[in-house]
């Protein structure tokens, strides 16, 4: 069974139910077991995203995750799919590590796109693709450089 998504949010132009929604019936069973509900609420002034254990819920603040886009960027639907998935998977993933985590504990999503992949269809391959780059990328820039000099 999935979770009821609330929409208590002004944010126009886009249909972000609609992506939640996509990106939650990608998902097994076991991943939502537990969850209630997925709110999208305007702003917060801490959080994109956020897992309220207690509740079994998720919010997300959507203007905070795609209302500061241009809207030629907001007309692609993939890169404001990508925004809110990034938000929302890490909220999923905070759900379904819930038992593993004190209350106290901060946690930090490791991979929030692996709950969105599986909605992605085709495109899911060319994204891996793109983040597998860049995380070499990434690692390659932080090495130290030679001492030009010889020492």
């Amino acid at each position: 069974m999935y979770p009821s998504i609330v929409e208590k949010h002004s944010v126009q132009g886009l249909d972000l139910k609609a992506i939640v929604k996509r990106i939650i019936k990608h998902l097994p069973s076991e991943v939502l077991k537990g969850l209630n509900e997925i709110t999208l609420y305007n702003k917060h002034d801490e959080y994109f995203a956020r897992y309220i254990r207690d509740e079994g819920r998720i919010e997300l603040f959507v203007e905070d995750i795609v209302g500061w886009q241009p809207w030629l960027l907001k007309r692609t639907y993939f890169f404001p799919y990508l925004c809110v998935g990034i938000e929302l998977g890490g909220a999923i993933e905070q759900h379904v590590n819930r038992e593993n985590v004190s209350p106290d504990e901060e946690f930090i999503p490791q991979n929030p796109l692996k709950y969105v992949y599986p909605s992605l269809g085709i495109f899911k391959y060319a994204l891996k693709m793109i983040f597998c780059v860049h995380k070499t990328y990434s690692k390659i820039r932080k090495r130290p450089k030679a001492n030009r000099c010889g020492g």
